[in-house]
């Protein structure tokens, strides 16, 4: 992976040599990060120095995926052809980052800055870099939430069923979110998959109620009973499960109760009365560190009725957010005021990357 990623910011290196000035790349985990940053970066407008500048920057600048590009740069090139990197997305922009840096005096015509989503155990990987910052709560898609949920209620038809479902969606996510950072510390595949992949799957099919109140609690307890049964194949998975059971379940009931057990008025608080305070905001940060934006937004699309009939799917959600953001409202200016969005304005400020 190194190999590749080194040739590859060797051939832009090239291919900008005759740049007077360096070209900035934006490393990002997927095409959708792509299709949201763009248009963000291109319109949003601040002050700066006393003047008004943008972060503005070209498609082929922000990167998902080098090898398309690469061989459009070096046709054939047999670093690239055919062979995909297969590896976790993340795992591929930090990486890139670090041979950057590692090797920043041969790259005199890029900079290069990464973003990663915070999710679980990815602290690590970004440790001692300078040039790339995960996102404030667990992925890209929660940040933009934290940010922009009040507005999206006050869109809604009917806040109050908007933020009773919007509740119980959080519940639900909270809760998994707990279940799946438990099973990273077991290191054990088989709780990995239960905390985290047959959950997405049972969302996918879409056979199960998830805004059950105690839906975490009756999904671990059949887990657990499959268990018994020997449902699973995989023995050492099956060894450690019941300790990560009963460690998710005091979480669950122990520390976190109360704060699901005042989600609703929190909730009203943030979003219908627009009043709160110091405590009610680390609350939510902690809430939407633990929740996969993803879940989140399917779950809502599956539950649209509650919010709005056009989310069918999560770009539409993604979308209505980006485009009340195009039409210039300047409160989500404060997504520059949260990781990764303020870290990546710091460093094009910093470098003087910018537009007037």
């Amino acid at each position: 992976m190194e190999n590749k990623v080194y040739h590859y910011l060797c051939l832009r290196n090239e291919k900008d040599f005759r740049q007077e000035r360096k070209t900035t790349l934006l490393f990002v985990e997927g095409v959708s990060d792509k299709i949201f940053l763009y248009p963000l970066l291109e319109t949003t407008k601040f002050e700066y120095d006393g003047r008004i500048i943008t972060l503005k920057i070209a498609k082929e600048n922000i990167v998902s995926d080098f090898n398309e590009q690469a061989s459009e740069m070096k046709e054939k090139s047999q670093i690239y052809e055919k062979e995909k990197y297969q590896g976790p997305k993340y795992e591929f922009v930090s990486n890139t980052i670090k041979t950057y840096e590692n090797n920043s005096g041969k790259f005199n015509k890029i900079d290069c800055f990464g973003i990663i989503d915070k999710d679980f155990g990815h602290s690590h990987l970004i440790s001692g870099l300078n040039n790339i910052s995960d996102t404030k709560c667990h992925d890209r898609e929660t940040t933009i939430l934290r940010c922009c949920f009040p507005e999206l209620i006050d869109d809604c038809p009917d806040k109050n069923s908007a933020l009773d479902v919007l509740g119980k969606i959080l519940n639900v996510l909270f809760k998994q979110g707990i279940m799946e950072e438990i099973s990273h510390t077991y290191n054990v595949f088989l709780l990995k998959e239960i905390s985290h992949d047959y959950f997405k799957d049972e969302i996918e099919n879409g056979s199960v109620n998830f805004l059950e109140k105690n839906f975490i609690e009756n999904y671990l307890d059949l887990c657990y009973d499959d268990c018994l049964k020997g449902c699973y194949d995989d023995c050492n998975g099956k060894e450690y499960f019941y300790d990560f059971y009963a460690e998710t379940c005091d979480k669950i009931t122990g520390e976190n109760f109360k704060l699901m057990k005042n989600l609703p008025s929190l909730l009203k608080r943030w979003l219908i009365e627009k009043s709160t305070n110091e405590e009610d905001d680390k609350n939510l940060d902690t809430i939407f560190e633990y929740c996969n934006g993803h879940f989140v937004l399917r779950l809502m699309c599956k539950n649209r009725r509650a919010f709005r009939s056009e989310f069918e799917k999560e770009a539409d959600i993604i979308n209505y957010i980006l485009d009340k953001v195009l039409k210039g409202k300047r409160k989500y200016l404060s997504l520059f005021e949260m990781k990764p969005f303020d870290a990546y304005k710091e460093y094009r400020e910093k470098h003087h990357y910018f537009s007037d």
